[in-house]
């Protein structure tokens, strides 16, 4: 109480393993809240920016993206459907407060996309080395099916 704590979401030790995880034909999946921002929002250090952008391959738009949690695949991600995530205070799990909204970046492309106003939710590059970033947690999916459909094509992407 009275004191704030500082974190990053990712912080430099794990951005340099990850980078080094990546480079060696490693794939990786992040989601969670605040993590586009926390990395290359208007707040984020110079490096953090960078390290978005050329090994997570996303560029930041913005915080607070949607509020209704609705979302859906594009491209080959068609087949998922519509989705929605939990905004509700009351639901069955934590609430998404502010999810972050990505552009893609290096190669990445736009995977899902919100349904309020059709900005990315989750960009990827595909492959060995490849990478996916969700700007809210995936966990927050609200129906269990969908969470392991969703999981069913990243794996399939970054193989």
């Amino acid at each position: 109480p009275g004191k704030r704590v500082d974190f990053e979401a990712i912080p430099v030790s794990m951005r340099k393993a990850l980078t080094e995880f990546i480079r060696n034909e490693g794939s990786v999946i992040i989601s969670g809240a605040h993590v586009a921002t926390d990395l290359a929002g208007p707040d984020a250090e110079p490096d953090a920016v960078t390290f978005a952008s050329e090994v997570l391959r996303f560029k930041w738009r913005t915080d607070h993206a949607v509020e209704t949690g609705s979302f859906y695949g594009i491209s080959e991600f068609e087949g998922l459907g519509e989705l929605k995530f939990n905004t509700d205070p009351v639901g069955p799990v934590y609430r998404v407060e502010s999810p972050d909204a990505l552009a893609p970046a290096n190669g990445a492309e736009t995977l899902i996309r919100y349904r309020d106003n059709n900005m990315s939710a989750v960009i990827g590059r595909p492959g060995k080395g490849g990478v996916i970033v969700a700007g809210f947690p995936l966990e927050t999916v609200l129906n269990r099916a969908d969470r392991d459909s969703i999981f069913k094509y990243f794996l399939g992407f970054v193989q």
